[in-house]
């Protein structure tokens, strides 16, 4: 890639790392801040990371770290955010879907329309260049 790109890529992942702090930093004060705010640093954190990943084939995978406060599931120190598409185990199987918020907290949302919650305990993939559709 050319030393632009590869600029580019570092600005975008940096802002997105960025982002996510405040978006955390937000989340865990929602009480007195204003939640359109907080969700549109929230979402524009996610939206970064996707367009980060778009040139990089890295996979992230570890046991799901779940972060309630700030609506994040991290998977091998990668912060999943908004509808960012991610793999979990289940039954020996991956299974495609996105993170979600509930009254019991986080949950995964399988392609098909199922859902579980997410424990700490659940296997994750997450393979870039990553998606929200």
């Amino acid at each position: 890639m050319s030393e632009k790109m590869d600029a580019a890529i570092k600005f975008l992942t940096d802002a997105s790392a960025i982002f996510g702090k405040h978006a955390d930093t937000l989340a865990e004060n929602i009480a007195n801040e204003d939640f359109a705010k907080v969700n549109e640093v929230y979402k524009t954190a996610a939206k970064l990371s996707v367009l980060a990943s778009q040139f990089s084939k890295q996979v992230y995978q570890g046991v799901c770290e779940i972060h309630n406060p700030s609506a994040t599931v991290i998977v091998d120190g990668f912060p999943i955010r908004d509808r960012i598409i991610f793999e979990v185990m289940v039954d020996g199987q991956w299974v495609r879907g996105h993170r979600e918020n509930s009254p019991y907290g986080q949950v995964f949302v399988t392609a098909e329309g199922s859902s579980f919650i997410l424990t700490n305990e659940h296997l994750a993939r997450v393979q870039c260049p990553l998606d929200m559709e």
